[in-house]
């Protein structure tokens, strides 16, 4: 992979990996919770979102490798 900004940052790699983490913390969670379905769709909402968030952070890694 190039030099890219966004690696360079440290506060947005961190927060890239952990993204990264938390996906699959809720998807753990998901596979395992016998819950009501309030609680499964709280945590639906939370993949949804982590999930776009993953997304404009790629969306920004191919943008910054464009610039280059």
């Amino acid at each position: 992979m190039k030099n890219n900004a966004f690696f360079k940052n440290k506060r947005k790699r961190a927060l890239f990996f952990a993204n990264i983490v938390l996906i699959l913390f809720i998807s753990f969670h998901l596979v395992q919770m016998e819950s009501t379905d309030e609680e499964l769709m709280t945590f639906i909402v939370f993949l949804i979102g982590d999930i776009a968030l993953f997304i404009f952070q790629i969306i920004s890694i191919i943008k910054g490798n464009k610039e280059q």
